[in-house]
């Protein structure tokens, strides 16, 4: 356990709550409840929100202890219990990412307010130097008690925190080459203008929004075509081989 201090508190709590418990409330064998970090988006320097939340508890909770791990030097600003479990008091340490929650007060396990209810929500800044790239957010430790001092098994599906490209002014709100708009520019955006420019060739609609046909148009000529794949496959080696600036930043260096 990566906090010795939360988890002493969560004990003594759980031992206070656990003495005026009534008989017989341990959890159905069948509660296996889902524990989830959301998947967001930010661009450097924001600041955004990632919530814990529960699916599939049937039987409600006493206590949890929940260690969390961020990649890329993403920093917890602060955090804020959520309505899943309205009778749990939740304390965080937001430098060693551990959180946890106790029922101090109600002689029973505390049931979620909904199914995929929010848990507690945590801010993190976003470094300004981030790449961009996809930031795992995952599950150290999860421990989940009910009123009976029994552990419940969960599952737990980690999330992300997605670190969108620097934004060229002509290109609305998209990044530059990003035609999937799966916050990565590679060859599969190189791939998806080919086709695009082929049916273009045969007379046809491009299948391209407004947005994807700005951001396609990766050397500034006014449309897209193979040149513009051919440019994305260029940055996608060069990026590959260590260059770590944006492609709008690699164009510049064909110039």
């Amino acid at each position: 356990m990566k906090h010795k201090t939360l988890a002493a508190i969560l004990a003594s709590a759980m031992m206070l709550s656990a003495a005026a418990a009534p008989v017989g409330t341990a959890a159905a064998e069948d509660n296996t409840p889902e524990w989830i970090i959301s998947t967001v988006e930010a661009k450097p320097g924001e600041d955004v929100v990632v919530t814990v939340s529960v699916k599939g508890d049937t039987n409600g909770i006493n206590s949890f202890i929940l260690d969390m791990e961020a990649e890329g030097g993403m920093k917890a600003v602060s955090a804020e219990a959520g309505p899943a479990y309205e009778g749990l008091s939740v304390i965080s340490n937001l430098e060693a990412l551990t959180f946890a929650g106790t029922n101090y007060s109600v002689a029973e396990n505390i049931k979620p307010s909904e199914d995929g209810a929010v848990v507690f929500g945590v801010v993190f800044h976003v470094p300004e130097d981030a790449e961009p790239g996809l930031y795992n957010l995952t599950f150290q430790d999860l421990i989940i008690y009910d009123m009976d001092m029994k552990q419940i098994t969960g599952a737990q599906t980690s999330g992300t925190i997605q670190v969108q490209g620097n934004v060229d002014p002509g290109v609305g709100d998209g990044m530059l080459g990003d035609v999937d708009e799966d916050g990565d520019v590679d060859a599969a955006d190189a791939a998806n203008i080919l086709v695009a420019a082929a049916a273009v060739g045969a007379g046809k609609d491009s299948g391209f929004t407004e947005q994807q046909k700005k951001v396609a148009d990766v050397n500034g000529s006014g449309g897209f075509d193979s040149q513009d794949a051919a440019n994305i496959l260029q940055y996608a080696a060069a990026a590959g081989s260590g260059f770590k600036g944006s492609l709008e930043e690699f164009m510049k260096t064909l110039e």
